[in-house]
């Protein structure tokens, strides 16, 4: 079922770029969230993520972003060694543009698809637990705005609370690029 659902969450936005190449946008920037604690493990680390976004009527977009967040080390008791945790995850979302000012600044509400991955390895003696992996889809909502410094550039930044096993508040700031021009019909 995980396995599916990770081929749509891919195959979605690929078909989006090949039909309507001339209207995506591409950008990353930096995030940070309040994490979560998951067996002993803090999660609360910034990072960065990479976004796709296709504006397909005047107030509705989708957006695909995963964000990758610094793997996060913690020592444990004297001689017991340390265990390192990387997060990651993957948003589908919809945008709902419900206000703008001019032709600059937009608001939107956003609510879409999660899926959170956590990996823990385990560095030190054979008396601590093992390395271990988990994974779990979950919802997204929030609220956001962009900022058209050009014709190609949107400054954009967004909050949002993803709900699920791997609950979290999260800050996204970053720059979207017009694709039009890069690509060849």
């Amino acid at each position: 079922m995980h396995r599916l659902f990770m081929i749509a969450i891919v195959l979605i936005p690929c078909s989006l770029y090949e039909t309507h190449a001339q209207d995506i946008y591409l950008g990353g920037g930096a995030a940070i969230a309040d994490g979560y604690t998951y067996q002993g493990v803090n999660t609360g680390i910034p990072g960065f993520f990479l976004r796709g976004s296709y504006p397909f009527a005047d107030f509705l977009e989708v957006s695909f972003s995963t964000t990758l967040f610094l793997p996060n080390k913690e020592y444990l008791a004297v001689d017991e060694g340390e265990r390192r945790s990387l997060v990651w995850m993957l948003d589908f979302d919809l945008h709902y543009i419900f206000s703008t000012f001019g032709t600059q600044w937009s608001f939107y509400a956003m609510a879409g698809l999660d899926v959170n991955f956590l990996s823990s390895k385990y560095l030190g003696n054979e008396t601590f637990p093992n390395d271990y992996s988990d994974n779990y889809p979950g919802f997204n909502a929030g609220i956001g705005s962009g900022y058209k410094v050009s014709q190609r550039s949107i400054l954009f930044a967004e909050m949002k609370y993803t709900l699920g096993k791997f609950h979290q508040w999260s800050l996204d700031i970053g720059f979207l690029f017009n694709i039009e021009g890069l690509i060849k019909k």
